[in-house]
């Protein structure tokens, strides 16, 4: 459910095996930190959450945060998070590809009763963690919101993942000419890892068809973080873009209004809700 963009090339995240060798064997004794005892089953980690990338990082103010992690149960927890905290720790399952993901959510409405969820940014430990000080860092990131997406489901599904070469599909992901790592086939993708294979022609984008929407004036952005900031025609009141299959919802900058959009897997489309 996302809209093409111009591509960009964005380097892989470089982790090696000593440092996990080290994360295990050295962080002990610390009130945030619990060392890697071979009973234990959880971890600390601090958490540090981006900013929305270009355009939308001056232009849409996000209410709070959704952050989605495991327990060191394995219970899916959800924790509420304001932007202007710097970080938030978290006591998460101590498992190798264990993901954390964080979704912006603005409240839109005259008097923001409607929350709308934006893509989310991602990290997974402890390939994206690093030591500062006493503490293990994860740095979420919107390049790998997707990645950490899809653990999450798998998780979720019971999928065994704590081997799955996710350095590889960083690599992989990463080299694509892609900007907008939304434009990928998600269920393609986690359908493929949950049978134990992967290919890196598996990262496909979905087909785009042609949608016009009719909208009042304003400034209009797509529910992914990765959006542009569309206008409407002037004369005809109609945006044009190309749109993957799925739900959407647009957000005008200034009045908060929304329209909510469905695209199905053959271009056909219909307004669900609205301003229109």
């Amino acid at each position: 459910m996302y809209i093409k963009r111009m591509s960009s090339k964005v380097g892989f995240i470089k982790y090696s095996v000593l440092f996990f060798i080290f994360l295990c064997t050295t962080l002990t004794g610390s009130t945030f930190l619990i060392g890697c005892a071979p009973m234990q089953t959880g971890v600390a980690l601090t958490v540090t959450v981006p900013q929305l990338p270009c355009p939308l990082r001056d232009e849409a103010r996000v209410d709070f945060f959704l952050i989605s992690y495991f327990s060191a149960e394995g219970m899916e927890c959800t924790y509420r998070y304001k932007p202007e905290i710097e970080n938030v720790e978290l006591y998460c399952t101590k498992q190798n590809n264990m993901p954390v993901t964080a979704r912006p959510v603005i409240r839109c409405g005259e008097k923001g009763e409607k929350e709308v969820e934006l893509l989310s940014a991602g990290g997974i430990f402890p390939l994206d963690a690093e030591i500062h000080g006493d503490k293990v860092v994860l740095g979420l990131s919107w390049k790998h919101g997707i990645v950490a997406d899809i653990f999450k489901e798998l998780y979720r599904q019971n999928v065994p993942i704590e081997k799955f070469n996710l350095k590889r599909f960083y690599y992989e992901l990463d080299s694509l000419d892609i900007n907008d790592p939304w434009l990928l086939d998600k269920d393609y993708i986690m359908q493929k890892i949950a049978g134990g294979l992967f290919r890196v022609t598996y990262l496909k984008e979905k087909p785009a068809f042609p949608v016009s929407v009719p909208l009042t004036n304003g400034r209009w952005i797509f529910n992914n973080p990765f959006s542009q900031i569309y206008k409407p025609d002037s004369e005809s009141g109609i945006l044009k873009l190309n749109a993957t299959p799925g739900f959407y919802t647009l957000i005008e900058l200034e009045d908060l209004k929304t329209v909510d959009i469905y695209v199905g897997k053959t271009g056909d489309y219909e307004y669900i809700s609205g301003n229109l």
